[in-house]
């Protein structure tokens, strides 16, 4: 029953992962493809932490899984910002 639970996890988060990557391939500017690549930087790393405590249980594993999902959700934004605000300095006007 754990299998199949965490499989569904994985496959909504490789599914929110897929539909970004299609919206970062089809997106016209820079600014379009960080907004799209925004939903796999907040659902994947929370799915995958869902995913190691329904196989793993609570543990020194998820410890480990939760400290990396916080930090991809709160680096995502700033990293998302600073090639934002390098790429409006650099496009002409």
């Amino acid at each position: 029953m754990r299998d199949v639970a965490c499989a569904v996890v994985l496959v909504a988060a490789a599914l929110a992962a897929i539909v970004s990557a299609l919206g970062v391939l089809r997106s016209r500017t820079p600014f379009a493809a960080l907004h799209a690549s925004g939903v796999a930087n907040v659902l994947v790393p929370p799915a995958a932490l869902v995913a190691v405590v329904i196989q793993t249980g609570f543990g020194l594993s998820t410890v480990g899984m939760l400290v990396l999902a916080v930090t991809l959700v709160l680096g995502a934004p700033i990293a998302c910002h600073a090639l934002a605000a390098a790429e409006h300095r650099r496009a002409p006007r």
